[in-house]
């Protein structure tokens, strides 16, 4: 397994589940505007999806850059988690704490599945399993990927519901 391949083919994927969700967006606003909860999870899933994108092709340029691989792991998955923090507390800062009543449940399965993500980020930037590895990083990615997808999947049937009342 190549992995700047690997990790071009799941940007790939990134950025199709965030242009399928603008498609949805764009024909579900057509009749009515979104309520504020719906309107913050697309924005979570789609920064989830540009910056799983984005963190795929840190992970190419880092080994575009000749780094040593235990080295080229540790540092993308550096990024990715500064990334992660960095990218939560300005979408917390600027966006959720303006909502009335947010979605508790739906908030703490969000916070779970990014912590999930950090974690593995975390122990591959510190090498606590052994030295970092792509396969880490890669399940890292793939963890914060699924979030935005199941975040899709919730959007479309929050949307289908709003559609059939």
């Amino acid at each position: 397994m190549d992995p700047a391949s690997t990790l071009v083919g799941l940007a790939e994927i990134s950025l199709a589940l965030a242009g399928f969700a603008a498609i949805v967006l764009v024909l579900a606003t057509r009749s009515a505007a979104l309520e504020p909860d719906t309107a913050a999870n697309i924005r979570v899933m789609v920064l989830n999806a540009v910056g799983s994108a984005f963190a795929c092709l840190v992970g190419v340029a880092i080994l575009a850059l000749e780094v040593p691989t235990p080295l080229a792991w540790r540092l993308s998955s550096a990024f990715v988690l500064a990334g992660i923090v960095a990218a939560s507390g300005l979408n917390q800062l600027l966006f959720l704490r303006h909502l009335e009543s947010p979605n508790l449940r739906l908030t703490a399965i969000w916070w779970s599945i990014a912590v999930v993500g950090c974690a593995i980020h975390l122990v591959n930037t510190l090498g606590v399993l052994g030295p970092p590895s792509f396969g880490l990083f890669f399940l890292g990615l793939v963890v914060l990927l699924s979030q935005a997808a199941a975040q899709f999947v919730h959007m479309v049937s929050t949307l289908i519901a709003r559609s059939a009342a």
